[in-house]
């Protein structure tokens, strides 16, 4: 009897244990849900304001180019009042041509600044979006378990000193970073300077090119000297704490293989290229 209470027992703290979990995941997807949503919200209407702004600025030059070309098009063919009449040579209007070609001018430009204004605006609060989202999103790799510590407490720290004492530091987040003076050492070198390396020592040597694992993961790579002028844009225009990311665009993300295709290219090797996964 007293073994059937206690296996009744573990049961039922079994079956409030399950129940505990699953509320904890429930609450954790609707936490996530929320900041998800809200995200989405605030983008959505930032980009909404900024595109409804750009349209009333449209629609205010498109008024005072054609109250413009109104006053233009009556003082050149010149005017008459009540009290007496002023004969004046026929002034020569100018061509209607003329004038829609102003206008379209007019209007295309006003289009390329809006346009460029609502891209401006987006890719700040994307970047903005991802730097909150991403930043602190889980522990780091084990593998560079300390470091990566190290540069999320920069983070927390120009945070602090902003709350506290109003300080404006921020800290940038580089993509994969490559060029002169670069670590070319196959234990821990980098993508792009091991590939480097091997590739080097493959056309030296007389020996195969081996790309490391399938080649297929995609990266994106700044150039040393490009970042430095994007380090002096920070410091120069940047105003905000949130930490900011650097990197090339979507577009120039490419895979190892790529990499190690434009790497062999560029060393010369005209051996065999193998893929060692």
């Amino acid at each position: 009897m007293i073994i059937i209470i206690i296996l009744i027992k573990i049961i039922i703290l079994t079956l409030i244990l399950i129940i505990l979990i699953i509320i904890i995941i429930i609450i954790i997807i609707i936490v996530v849900v929320v900041v998800v949503v809200v995200v989405v919200v605030v983008v959505v209407v930032v980009v909404g304001v900024v595109v409804v702004v750009a349209a009333a600025a449209v629609v205010v030059v498109l008024v005072v180019v054609v109250v413009v070309v109104v006053v233009v098009s009556s003082l050149l063919h010149g005017h008459t009042s009540n009290s007496e009449v002023v004969v004046t040579a026929p002034a020569a209007a100018p061509p209607a041509a003329v004038v829609v070609v102003l206008v379209v001018v007019v209007v295309v430009v006003v289009v390329v600044v809006v346009v460029v204004v609502v891209v401006v605006v987006v890719v700040v609060v994307v970047v903005v979006v991802v730097a909150f989202v991403i930043l602190h999103n889980g522990p780091p790799h084990e593998t560079n378990f300390g470091y990566s510590y190290a540069k999320r407490m920069i983070d927390v720290q120009n945070k602090g000193y902003h709350m506290q004492h109003g300080c404006t530091f921020t800290s940038v987040i580089p993509t994969s970073v490559f060029g002169p003076h670069d670590n070319f050492n196959l234990e821990d070198g980098h993508v792009l300077p091991g590939l480097i390396r091997r590739a080097f020592d493959a056309k030296a040597n007389g020996t195969p090119f081996v790309i490391w694992g399938t080649g297929s993961p995609r990266r994106q790579f700044i150039y040393s000297l490009d970042l430095g002028h994007l380090f002096l844009w920070v410091l120069r225009e940047y105003t905000e704490v949130t930490p900011i990311i650097l990197s090339a665009g979507a577009e120039a993300e490419i895979s190892i293989r790529e990499a190690a295709d434009l790497v062999v290219g560029a060393v010369g090797y005209n051996g065999e290229v193998v893929v060692s996964f």
